[in-house]
C-alpha cells in the first residue's frame, strides 16, 4: 500500500489507477521514482546466506533492459493434462489486492503464505480449453484447478 500511494503521489493524471497497472510496471515505475530522484546508479551491500561474506554491488538504471508486453490478454498456454489446458497473463495490481483480499480470511500462517502463491497465480488464470472448447472461469473454478 505504501508503494502504491508513493507512485499514485506521483501520478499528474487524474484518471491514474495503480489498480491498473501491472505488477511489472509497478516495479518499473518504483525504479523510475528512484533514478529520477537519486541517479541513474543504486549502490547497495549483499550479504551470501550461505557463506556471510559481504559484496557491494552497482545496479546502472541506463543498462537494464526493458522488455514491452506485447500481448496483453494471454501470456501463455499451460497444458495441464490431453484435455484441459490454462491461459494466463499478466497481473494487475488490482488483481493482486483481490487475490490477498481472500488471504484474510485464513488463520494459518503456512496457509496463507501457499494461498498468496496461488492466488497470485488464479488471477492471472484467463479461460480454460477442454474438449468442448474454451471458456472463461469464475475466481473459484480458477483456484479449484489450481488445488
Amino acid at each position: 500500500e505504501i508503494f502504491d500511494d508513493l507512485i499514485s503521489s506521483c501520478a499528474v493524471s487524474e484518471k491514474f489507477n495503480i489498480g491498473d497497472l501491472f505488477l511489472q510496471d509497478r516495479i518499473f515505475l518504483l525504479m523510475e521514482i528512484r533514478r529520477k530522484s537519486k541517479g541513474d546508479t543504486y549502490e547497495f551491500r549483499f550479504n551470501c546466506p550461505e557463506c556471510g561474506k559481504e559484496s557491494f554491488n552497482t545496479v546502472n538504471f541506463d543498462e537494464l533492459k526493458v522488455i514491452p508486453i506485447k500481448d496483453v490478454e494471454t501470456v501463455g498456454k499451460i497444458v495441464i493434462s490431453d484435455d484441459i489446458s490454462i491461459f494466463i497473463k499478466h497481473i494487475t495490481r488490482g488483481e493482486q489486492k483481490k487475490g490477498y483480499a481472500e488471504l484474510k480470511k485464513l488463520k494459518n500462517g503456512a496457509k496463507q503464505q501457499t494461498d498468496m502463491v496461488m492466488n497470485s497465480i488464479a488471477v492471472g488464470i484467463t479461460k480454460v480449453q477442454t474438449p468442448e472448447g474454451e471458456e472463461e472461469l469464475s475466481y473459484e473454478d480458477k483456484k479449484y484447478i489450481l488445488e
